[in-house]
């Protein structure tokens, strides 16, 4: 996660970066996109194969304390939500 955080990070630094050149084209700034795009869906099948993978290891009741500690540890960062989430 850290790694995908990263690449996102590098990919907006190209993307401001383009931006302050004034002779930048249409198609660089796309291809850019593109390649943010690209390497979202590579991250994305990845975490999804992962979570898949743990899902085998673990019997229901272990998945739903996982989940459970996974929802408490995001909602320390949503301070907008008045009521807590049940459920992953």
């Amino acid at each position: 996660m850290k790694a995908i955080h990263e690449q996102e990070r590098a990919g907006h630094r190209r993307l401001y970066e383009l931006n302050t050149n004034y002779e930048a084209t249409p198609e660089e700034f796309t291809m850019v996109l593109d390649d943010a795009y690209s390497q979202r869906m590579q991250a994305a099948t990845k975490i999804l194969a992962l979570r898949f993978k743990m899902q085998k290891l673990m019997t229901v009741e272990e998945w739903k304390a996982l989940s459970d500690q996974m929802l408490a540890y995001i909602g320390r960062y949503r301070h907008s939500e008045s009521a807590p989430r049940t459920g992953y």
